[in-house]
């Protein structure tokens, strides 16, 4: 599947999210399925990879942050505890994906060298890093969909990591 992000203007009024966030300008996104053997990487709707690593980035700091503080470390969490809801096996290994995700867009973000290119280890495959923060924003998005009591962050902290 590719993430498409259409940029419209928000229309009529918006409410703040649980999060405290606004939905004034959040663009409508659809999921389409690529062509059968299509080289095309999931991220390909940005003009370059850095720029569709960013954006899958920024979406889920929209869908899972409360804060500046510890931003890297509660995003990995609450995504982790989001993947229980889908794939609960993966909760932990989706922690540590979201932490090497968070690693190379601060070496972009802050002018390191950087390798696009880099890989992570799902076991028997491996998987760009830039198509992982794509993967798990669409998967952060679907669930939010389906549980949106979970658009709470403090529900996913209180229900989905500790058990409350």
């Amino acid at each position: 599947m590719k993430l498409e992000v259409v940029a419209t203007p928000p229309v009529g009024r918006h409410r703040r999210l649980a999060n405290g966030s606004s939905s004034a300008g959040i663009a409508p996104v659809a999921l389409t399925q690529p062509t059968p053997n299509s080289e095309e990487p999931q991220s390909s709707v940005r003009a370059n990879l850095e720029d569709g690593l960013l954006d899958a980035m920024i979406g889920l700091e929209a869908l899972l942050s409360d804060s500046n503080q510890e931003m890297t470390h509660k995003i990995a969490l609450r995504m982790a505890g989001l993947y229980k809801l889908i794939t609960p096996e993966r909760a932990s290994d989706v922690f540590r994906e979201l932490k090497a995700i968070y690693k190379l867009r601060s070496k972009i973000v802050h002018g390191a060298d950087f390798d696009i290119d880099e890989t992570l280890d799902r076991g028997a495959s491996r998987v760009r890093v830039v198509d992982a923060a794509v993967e798990h924003l669409r998967a952060a998005l679907r669930t939010l969909i389906e549980h949106r009591e979970y658009l709470d962050v403090v529900r996913i902290d209180r229900e989905l990591l500790l058990g409350a």
